[in-house]
């Protein structure tokens, strides 16, 4: 059978691919993989790392999304699970379109996720910088988040001395975050950002953030004054703004097919 020139162009074997998995219980797994075969729309796929958790069920048909990084574009395709060898190796079944993901260009989408941020008392960049690396070394001795379902997302409970974190309203994309803030910041203001997704297992990503623009909500119910800040992503691992994307991707696609079903 002669390779579809649609996926074969752009993958091929050794190619390291960022792959999340939509599981029953409404998390997805995320996980690295290298492509060990393209033929047709059939891509063949190992996970770096220890591969699929034995508890985790998985059965053919389950959605994947496939996300990858060029060093100019991202770029993001979706399949179905066909076949999983064993708890590293996955076949998927592509289809659609491959779309390219330019920085002026990501795609942004609201979602309910739990956040936790700070204002670093010195502003300048070196000293900011240097807390986002010694946080995210600190991050890879905690354990796992826990996180169970409330409302519309996923709370962390239990997490790092902290009793319990609810999911809020934010607008996020690959290159920047937007939600709400108790307090009037100034544009150019740096923050430290801990992202919670619910992923398998349960993913904190931290990142430094640069106020753009900080404005007052005019029209609500609740008491107090509240402002929306939308924010640029300063300081972020690439791998992990895969993540985000992945994750933002996989939400689109759950989101359209759940819009799909009401109007059935």
């Amino acid at each position: 059978m002669a390779e579809n020139p649609l996926y074969s162009n752009q993958f091929s074997p050794d190619q390291q691919v960022n792959v999340i998995l939509r599981l029953k219980n409404k998390k997805f797994l995320e996980s690295n993989a290298v492509v060990t075969a393209i033929e047709n729309n059939l891509l063949s796929m190992e996970l770096i790392g220890t591969g699929v958790p034995a508890d985790t069920e998985m059965e053919a048909g389950v959605e994947v999304n496939i996300t990858f990084w060029t060093g100019w574009a991202h770029y993001r395709c979706g399949g179905t699970l066909e076949i999983t060898g064993d708890s590293k190796h996955l076949c998927t079944r592509l289809f659609g379109e491959i779309v390219e993901e330019q920085r002026r260009d990501y795609f942004r989408l609201d979602l309910f996720v739990p956040v936790a941020y700070e204002i670093p008392s010195d502003q300048h960049l070196p000293a900011v910088e240097a807390q986002w690396a010694a946080a995210r070394e600190r991050l890879m001795f905690l354990p796992t988040p826990q996180m169970e379902p409330s409302g519309d997302g996923f709370k962390v409970v239990n997490w790092d001395g902290k009793e319990e974190l609810l999911p809020m309203q934010i607008n996020l994309s690959g290159g920047g975050i937007r939600f709400k803030v108790s307090e009037l910041l100034e544009a150019g203001t740096l923050l430290n950002i801990d992202l919670f997704l619910p992923l398998d297992p349960s993913r904190v990503i931290r990142v430094v953030a640069e106020v753009l623009r900080c404005n007052e909500i005019k029209l609500r119910w609740e008491k107090g004054t509240q402002y929306m800040a939308a924010m640029r992503f300063h300081r972020i691992n690439e791998k992990e703004r895969e993540t985000i994307i992945s994750y933002i991707f996989s939400e689109q696609r759950r989101l359209l097919q759940l819009s799909q079903e009401r109007i059935i």
